[in-house]
């Protein structure tokens, strides 16, 4: 007989191998029963490894839970921290929005003042304009009864002066001549007479 062992079938006697069936090769009707005997057991690491590895982990986790109570202090500190620090941001923002407005409010002052300091500017050129020509004007007007003549003749400073409220200023005829206290005719032939000089030129 060619016995297969390693097909042999194990009969057990509760925890103990008590014997094995062992069949032929050739004609498997063929079978023999051997002893056995068992001379060392394994089992694997189940139930008692893990059994083994709680208390350990039990203790890990404790230590877990005591490293984050430890901690809890330091972290309410840090979000407090945090906390104050967004409220100094978020008044630094709003400053910086206050500074803003009030420097476009003063560059809006800054810019009327300019605008009346221009205006006062050419209001004091005029003045200055129908101050000469008046005192021009009088002057001629001085000599002329000096020396016995009619009405004194324009003077440049007076031709000047109607030029530029006509020109620069945009003034009406009328409102020149009241101004210089002469006519309005007068006024028109100055204006005239600075066009035909002005062709010429």
């Amino acid at each position: 007989h060619d016995w297969d062992y390693d097909g042999a079938v194990f009969n057990w006697n509760d925890y103990a191998c008590a014997d094995a069936t062992v069949a032929c090769k050739n004609d498997s009707t063929h079978t023999k029963t051997v002893d056995t005997n068992v001379t060392s057991t394994s089992t694997a690491a189940t139930c008692d490894a893990q059994v083994e590895k709680l208390p350990k982990e039990i203790k890990r986790m404790q230590e877990n839970v005591d490293s984050i109570i430890h901690s809890s202090g330091r972290i309410s500190d840090a979000v407090d921290k945090l906390a104050s620090l967004q409220q100094v941001i978020d008044d630094t923002e709003k400053r910086i929005e206050e500074v803003n407005a009030s420097r476009e409010e003063i560059e809006s002052i800054m810019d009327r003042v300019n605008e009346v300091s221009s205006n006062a500017e050419e209001q004091l050129r005029t003045l200055q304009t129908v101050a000469k020509a008046s005192s021009a004007k009088k002057t001629s007007s001085s000599r002329s009864r000096s020396s016995g003549s009619g009405g004194g003749a324009t003077t440049p400073q007076v031709k000047e002066a109607v030029r530029n409220l006509k020109v620069q200023k945009g003034w009406s005829n009328k409102e020149i001549a009241k101004m210089l206290d002469i006519t309005e005719s007068e006024v028109a032939l100055i204006l005239e007479l600075a066009d035909a000089s002005d062709d010429e030129d």
